[in-house]
């Protein structure tokens, strides 16, 4: 047999290889130690810590001597806005913008640059992302009509980085799906609205989703569960099938209120299941699994639902009532969707507990950054799966950061990865796409600002790997662990960085920065 040269393979090509003294998780939610593996066929062949004996030498493969370099498995991330983040990417990033003037140079900038800029010429709209006001020096406090006198002559929209809010001049706002606004300030699913609104060309589409999983697969991830709005289900489906190759992805459906929209998870008590994986899981698929409610909104827009006021404002109250919510969730669970509910603040999750307490199904609850003693132990039900997100806590959890300035000493209550951890009977982890990539959520997870809710190296590998998987694609348990036997779905990282040097899924080369072609 012919043993390829590294730098004749490609991204598609499918190679057996030996890795050798690198370092990997050999036990599940355990640190990293030194160790190799082999994978054939696309399986993972044989696995072990420390150095290879000779007698276990896999004949006819590769070998790559990595002694600087971590071998995880493939990561998951459980909630992301894959395509609208896509969209984003050919936006104006926001992101390192450190106030309200250096945002309005900041998109002049792309401005005079129309000309030269696909994505204006393709939508007429002048589109920026990711700003936080958290971060600014001076004004915070600007809307549509401090836009207009920027901007009179274009349609201006910024999405926060949140993207429960958004704010529009008003030639955006007359091209929008938006209602109209005195301010040009637009919360919540009005926000939604709008950024899903953005006129893109159809046969841009595709392009635009297959940039987003190649910097995806780059990033060290496989798949999860994209979410978006029934009103663009169709699209984004027909721009995953058109995919040369299509990532392991799920859809979470933020479904309209006279939905007949079903999906294939049927009779499953809780997250034990039964769940059936006949007809729901076809390779190069991608299902609608989940409903996405919500509950609440962002901390940064104040629409957070905690029992407690903002320091700058009153408490924001569900958007729900309890019977409402069990409306929902019966709904989604009659009609096949496992409902997966947006809730950050303490009394928002409460709510979730109450509606669902005393009927059966799997529920997921999104983010939960806050959550009462009695509802940490009403957790423990395996009816109730959570997804956090512990890259939240790295960006705005340090003092003057965006919780100190929302909620003063409350925020020392959020995100307690180590309590999760303890009581859940399901814990996954996803990013919300703020910013994207799992190694900045685990940095974030094994360093919170308070030791006590820290969770080790291991604990957070498993969470954004199997943890995620598993919530991902409920059911499917072969997937999301570096065993031997399981397909050979892995990444590589190198020492300080956050790109993969190498990705592979079954075998087969996705992305990395050993690849040249």
């Amino acid at each position: 047999m012919d043993i390829p040269e590294w730098s004749d393979l490609s991204v598609g090509d499918r190679i057996d290889i030996t890795i050798l003294n690198c370092c990997l998780p050999i036990e599940p939610e355990k640190d990293p130690r030194k160790g190799w593996l082999a994978i054939v066929g696309g399986k993972i062949e044989d696995m072990s810590k420390g150095e290879m004996p000779g007698h276990r030498r896999v004949r006819d493969t590769m070998v790559l001597d990595l002694p600087d370099l971590t071998v995880l498995p493939g990561m998951y991330d459980s909630h992301m806005h894959l395509y609208q983040w896509s969209i984003s990417k050919r936006a104006v990033d926001l992101s390192r913008c450190t106030s309200y003037f250096d945002m309005i140079r900041t998109l002049k900038g792309r401005l005079e640059g129309v000309s030269l800029d696909p994505f204006f010429d393709g939508t007429g709209l002048l589109f920026g992302v990711d700003y936080d006001e958290s971060q600014f020096t001076g004004e915070r406090n600007f809307d549509g009509r401090s836009l207009e006198k920027s901007f009179p002559d274009d349609p201006v929209m910024i999405r926060r980085v949140c993207g429960h809010k958004v704010i529009c001049n008003e030639m955006a706002l007359s091209m929008l799906d938006a209602p109209l606004s005195d301010d040009g300030v637009l919360l919540e699913n009005d926000a939604m609205k709008a950024s899903w609104s953005i006129p893109i060309h159809e046969g841009s589409k595709t392009s635009i989703l297959e940039e987003g999983v190649h910097e995806m697969r780059s990033l060290g991830v496989l798949g999860g569960v994209d979410i978006i709005p029934e009103i663009a289900l169709k699209d984004t489906l027909t721009s995953y099938r058109e995919l040369m190759n299509s990532p392991r992805m799920s859809i979470s459906v933020q479904i309209d209120e006279d939905s007949s929209l079903s999906g294939p998870v049927r009779d499953a008590e809780d997250w034990d299941g039964p769940f059936s994986e006949k007809g729901i899981f076809i390779k190069g698929e991608t299902p609608v699994i989940f409903s996405k409610l919500f509950m609440d909104g962002s901390i940064g827009a104040r629409t957070a639902s905690f029992y407690h006021p903002y320091i700058d404002s009153e408490p924001f109250c569900p958007l729900m009532s309890v019977d409402e919510l069990k409306n929902g969730i019966d709904h989604s669970l009659e009609n096949g969707l496992i409902p997966m509910i947006h809730a950050i603040g303490n009394r928002a999750v409460s709510t979730i507990f109450d509606a669902h307490e005393d009927s059966s199904g799997p529920i997921r609850i999104e983010h939960m950054e806050s959550i009462t003693k009695r509802d940490l132990y009403r957790s423990r039900d395996p009816k109730f799966a959570v997804c956090m997100q512990p890259n939240f806590q790295h960006a705005w959890g340090y003092p003057g950061g965006l919780y100190d300035q929302a909620l003063g000493d409350g925020r020392t209550e959020l995100n307690d990865f180590r309590s999760a951890l303890q009581n859940l009977h399901s814990l996954s982890f996803g990013s919300d796409m703020m910013p994207f990539g799992p190694l900045y959520g685990i940095k974030a997870a094994i360093g919170h600002q308070d030791p006590s809710r820290s969770i080790s190296y291991g604990e957070a590998i498993h969470l954004y790997s199997k943890g995620s998987a598993i919530m991902s694609f409920p059911g499917l348990k072969d997937i999301g662990s570096l065993i031997k036997g399981a397909g050979a779905d892995i990444v590589i990282f190198d020492k300080g960085s956050s790109r993969s040097s190498l990705t592979m899924m079954d075998g087969i080369i996705l992305a990395g920065k050993m690849i040249s072609k």
